[in-house]
């Protein structure tokens, strides 16, 4: 835990809040550093899911322009864009779920921290969006944004700041739900509850290594690797346990 950012594990749920609510939250070396060392202890056995959320007003206003943007020592912005960007790979790469529940501003890093994620929550109040061209700058990355919105919307996002409602996304099925900005942390944990409960790490693992690969291998490959995939469950302890719950209650749903 630091002063930016929250951090607790409970009952097999990693609960990272950003904490820099007179800022809106704003990505500074520090917290782009916590957030590296948090998402490393992600990778403990202790923990089956992580969920994402911010403290006060907004979910995350994106890089803070005064402490990151402002630098006029290029080794340091280096070193910030290098720690966010490895932010956005340890996401990706962790073998377990996260969860991002987001309400009022995700711009620009914040909005890609929500896209990394592998299930997202969104207030009624939110807006996501990329103010980087504006303010002198580019995205650090539109890699999730187009394969989510589409690349013709990612275009506007990207070049021209457009801005997407609530509605809009839930629309776009780019987030699982939408409620009140004051509900957005306790459907955030409940939708990690339900990850951690319905099913076992190793079902859990192999199912985003899967959607990984469905972003980027070919169909060929992607096939042979989800066979791979699952008799690698097959081979665990959950699938016969599982199967066993399944058949006692006759496959009810």
């Amino acid at each position: 835990m630091t002063s930016t950012l929250r951090a607790e594990v409970d009952d097999g749920i990693l609960a990272l809040v950003l904490d820099r609510p007179s800022r809106l939250n704003a990505l500074d070396a520090e917290l782009v550093g916590a957030l590296c060392r948090e998402l490393r202890r992600a990778e403990e056995d202790d923990v089956r899911v992580v969920t994402l959320t911010g403290n006060g007003s907004s979910f995350c206003s994106g890089a803070d322009v005064e402490e990151v943007l402002g630098l006029t020592d290029e080794a340091a912005a280096s070193s910030f864009l290098s720690d966010l960007a490895s932010v956005l790979r340890q996401i990706s790469e962790l073998d377990k779920p996260v969860v991002a529940g987001f309400h009022g501003h995700a711009a620009g890093g914040g909005a890609e921290l929500v896209l990394e994620a592998d299930i997202r929550v969104a207030g009624a109040d939110a807006c996501l969006w990329f103010p980087d061209v504006g303010i002198g700058s580019t995205p650090a990355s539109v890699w999730k944004l187009t394969r989510i919105v589409g690349a013709a919307v990612a275009a506007e996002m990207a070049m021209l700041g457009r801005r997407l409602s609530a509605d809009e996304l839930i629309g776009m099925g780019a987030v699982s739900a939408v409620v009140e900005p004051s509900a957005v942390a306790s459907a955030t944990a409940e939708l990690a509850a339900r990850l951690r409960d319905g099913a076992g790490r190793l079902p859990l693992a192999c199912a985003k290594q899967s959607l990984r690969l469905a972003a980027s291998a070919t169909r060929r490959v992607d096939l042979e690797a989800n066979v791979e995939l699952m008799l690698t469950c097959f081979s665990g302890v959950d699938q016969p346990r599982a199967v066993a719950e399944f058949c006692a209650d006759k496959g009810d749903p």
